[in-house]
């Protein structure tokens, strides 16, 4: 298609699209190659999933609700006085996030990544290769001293709750659709290096790819390049990652002491105690020791570490919210 530039004018201010020339774009099959001119939401109608620590302050549908239109190359939004705001979008009630903050106003400056954003003068824009509801939000912190639930499944009694609300606060775990988190169900190593990513705050943005099963179009291909140039995770062998495996408590025990930088001698017979100590991988032991002694991993049971055991999400979100704190943040 040719060069392609809209304006739409809105009570927030002139919303700008451009297009660039040469692109292509693919959508569902009933699609008859419209595409509806930015038009503003109410606010009051969106929900950002368990985002309930944020406000919404814009929400502007562009293409259709509930439906996708896919680019060949990054297009320009620019949403007026918006500046300072984070950015997200919604597709069929979920809510997603844009993490990459761009340095510059170039689509160049994505890299490998879809989709980032930055501000400009008091309007914020973002780059993306597709058309939704997008959004720009908020988030505050809740100063009162009284815990109240944020999701169905972790009560304020719940042993992790506090860090799960933290993390939550700070934009670095979500809920479900549904009001759930699912704190029992495990977690996949790209899900746990996504995590760690935005608690680190890594630049997912300039990422350069070594795996061979990940690809420029997976949603956690910044996370774990990022996580692996900074040399916070590694992959499993062959130039693989396996980002769809489950992650085991001894693999995190590996990741976070890499991200506490912790290179002092070990004293492995402080996992004595552990019964199990024995089934350590010999790469692990000096990880596990390091994040035992720093208080981010506890045994399963006084007497058990269960270093090969699969980690749940409630387990994860621990262990990031304890290396936060002996982070000091």
């Amino acid at each position: 298609m040719p060069q392609i530039n809209v304006k739409s004018e809105t009570s927030l201010g002139t919303i700008n699209v451009s297009i660039p020339e040469g692109t292509q774009t693919t959508g569902p099959l009933e699609w008859d190659g419209a595409i509806n001119l930015p038009q503003l939401l109410s606010p009051n109608d969106i929900m950002l999933d368990s985002l309930n620590n944020a406000d919404v302050n814009a929400a502007i549908e562009i293409g259709f609700p509930d439906t996708t239109r896919i680019f060949s190359q990054p297009v320009k939004i620019i949403i007026p006085g918006q500046a300072g705001k984070l950015a997200g979008w919604i597709l069929n009630g979920k809510f997603t996030p844009i993490t990459c903050l761009m340095k510059t106003d170039s689509a160049n400056d994505l890299e490998k990544n879809n989709e980032g954003y930055l501000n400009v003068g008091d309007d914020l824009i973002i780059w993306t290769n597709h058309f939704t509801t997008f959004v720009t939000y908020t988030e505050h912190i809740n100063t009162t001293k009284s815990k109240v639930p944020l999701l169905s499944d972790v009560s304020v009694s719940y042993w992790c709750y506090d860090a799960i609300s933290s993390l939550i606060g700070k934009g670095i775990v979500f809920g479900y659709p549904d009001g759930t988190f699912k704190p029992d169900a495990y977690i996949t190593r790209a899900e746990f290096v996504a995590m760690l990513a935005k608690a680190v705050s890594l630049n997912t943005c300039e990422t350069t790819g070594t795996f061979m099963d990940l690809s420029v179009n997976d949603w956690c291909y910044g996370a774990v390049n990022a996580a692996n140039s900074a040399r916070l995770v590694s992959g499993t062998g062959n130039n693989m990652f396996e980002p769809n495996t489950l992650i085991t408590r001894e693999q995190i025990a590996i990741i976070v002491t890499n991200a506490l930088g912790d290179k002092t001698p070990i004293d492995s017979t402080q996992l004595d105690i552990f019964s199990d100590k024995s089934t350590i991988s010999k790469w692990a032991i000096s990880g596990m020791t390091h994040a035992v002694k720093a208080g981010i991993i506890s045994g399963m049971t006084t007497y058990t570490l269960a270093p090969k055991a699969n980690a749940t999400r409630a387990q994860a979100a621990m262990m990031i919210y304890k290396m936060l704190l002996a982070l000091g943040k």
